[in-house]
């Protein structure tokens, strides 16, 4: 630093140990919080703040039975298509005669 100015490599090294310095901090102020988040939901589970969770396996069950459920009727609709289809319907090439060119 000569006659109060500040080179490129200084200011840069400045920079860079203040974001250092805020990005230790907001790390560590995200661990304390994550540390009381989680000693606040293991004070609830052991409250019977439980059921929560009790809940959300009978949402996902009831969940993936409704797309199995929709699953199984669109097979079976798509196979009743199926065979109505193939026996109403002739091939149009079946039907036609083949001419031969001489």
């Amino acid at each position: 630093m000569e006659g109060g100015r500040i080179d490129g490599e200084q200011l840069l090294f400045e920079i860079f140990r203040n974001i250092s310095r805020a990005l230790k901090e907001l790390k560590l102020k995200s661990v304390e919080d994550s540390v009381q988040s989680k000693s606040e939901d293991q004070a609830e589970t052991s409250a019977g703040g439980g059921e929560d969770g009790a809940h959300a396996y009978l949402y996902i069950l009831f969940v993936l039975t409704f797309y199995a459920f929709s699953i199984v009727v669109l097979m079976v609709k798509y196979i009743r298509k199926r065979s109505t289809r193939g026996t109403k319907v002739k091939h149009p090439r079946c039907s036609k005669e083949r001419h031969s060119v001489n």
